[in-house]
This record gives C-alpha cells, sequence and structure tokens, in this order.
C-alpha cells in the first residue's frame, strides 16, 4: 500500500506548480491517497467476510446458542 501511495503522489502531485510561497497550493495527492485507503479498507472488510470460522469460533457460537435456548425456556 506504502508503494501505491507513492506512486499516487508522484502522479497527481507531479504537474502542481513549483511555486515555494505556495508549497500545498495545488497539491491534491494526500485526497487522493486517503480515498485509496478508504477504498482498500472496504475492500478488505469485504474479504474478511468470506472467511470461514475457526473451531473455536464454531464452539462459542454454539455455546452462544445453548445460553440463549436455555435463558429463553427459563
Amino acid at each position: 500500500i506504502a508503494l501505491v501511495a507513492t506512486a499516487i503522489f508522484r502522479i497527481v502531485d507531479s504537474s502542481a506548480d513549483s511555486d515555494p510561497n505556495n508549497v500545498y497550493y495545488g497539491k491534491t495527492g494526500v485526497s487522493w491517497v486517503l480515498r485509496f485507503g478508504g477504498l482498500s479498507a472496504l475492500i478488505g472488510a469485504a474479504f474478511s467476510r468470506a472467511v470461514a470460522p475457526t473451531r473455536t469460533e464454531k464452539e462459542m457460537r454454539r455455546r452462544l446458542a445453548e445460553m440463549k435456548e436455555t435463558e429463553e425456556s427459563s
């Protein structure tokens, strides 16, 4: 991701004016890197939903279901 961010900065900010008085004027690389990071986070979250639960997670879900059944019957 860091390499992609570097590439985005170089591509987007290469055409910005190099006036020393306006160092940040016209540079939009930060906003594009943040957009890329947000999109990467959303894609990562979508992929993580597809990961199968581990054995311990399955056991905890089963125990939780048993606890709910016991609570409802009382």
